[in-house]
């Protein structure tokens, strides 16, 4: 059975304060002088994960350097390993956040999680 993708951000990744290992992460795509693709948070430059692209097939089109993307797939080791990626270019990000915060709140305050 495939899992659904939690919501994540990229810090929460980094600083390895997520629980689950299938994840829906949003962030910038910067792709360094190696080739080595990367999603980049977009509030905060520093905060990054490595994202292998091997098994994307033709969804590969929409790694685009600077691209906004959102990824849905499993961490493995600290590396985002998507199985389905989309554009989100335009979404408004702050926005966005703010839902997902509220969003947790919810569950936390109504549901117990």
């Amino acid at each position: 059975m495939i899992r659904h993708g939690e919501i994540v951000f990229i810090n929460e990744i980094v600083e390895g304060n997520m629980g689950p290992s299938t994840v829906r992460v949003s962030g910038r795509i910067y792709i360094d002088t190696s080739s080595q693709i990367f999603l980049v948070s977009w509030d905060d430059s520093t905060m990054r994960i490595l994202v292998n692209t091997q098994g994307l097939g033709d969804q590969n089109s929409y790694i685009i350097d600077g691209s906004l993307l959102q990824c849905i797939g499993e961490i493995e080791d600290g590396i985002l390993i998507p199985r389905v990626v989309r554009n989100i270019d335009g979404m408004d990000m702050n926005l966005y956040k703010r839902a997902v915060m509220q969003k947790r709140k919810f569950e936390k305050d109504y549901m117990g999680t």
